[in-house]
Order: structure tokens, then sequence, then C-alpha cells
């Protein structure tokens, strides 16, 4: 019986991590997710002017679509 009540206690107490990590940022003031929009990916990479050998970091890529458009 205590083993049960240790692995529910354990998976209580992860389901609340997962919970606090995703919504926790948001009730303090933090920014949620919101994707950039292509017509501004799109100037960006222009601007930029990437050649073939260059390498193109995308910090906090979300979807990835910034790193799909500059391939």
């Amino acid at each position: 019986m205590a083993v049960i009540i240790g692995i529910a206690l354990a998976i209580a107490a992860l389901g609340t991590y997962v919970l606090a990590s995703l919504f926790y940022p948001m009730l303090i003031g933090g920014a949620g997710y919101t994707s950039t929009p292509k017509s501004v990916v799109t100037e960006a990479l222009n601007l930029v002017d990437l050649k073939k050998d260059e390498v193109f970091y995308d910090l906090g890529c979300g979807t990835g679509e910034a790193l799909i458009a500059a391939s």
C-alpha cells in the first residue's frame, strides 16, 4: 500500500511540475508563444543575405519556420 501511495505522489508531483513550468511564466507576466509573421522572416532573411557556406542560428526557434525558410 505504501508503494502505491508513493507512486501516486510521484505522479502528482510530476504533473504539478509540468503544469507549473508551462503556465508559471504567463502567470507572472511573462510572454506566451507567438509565431513570427512570414513576411518578417522573409524580410530578415533578405537583409542578412545568407551565403551557401554560412550558418544560420534561430534561438528559441519554436516551430522552426525561419530555419526552414533559411534553408
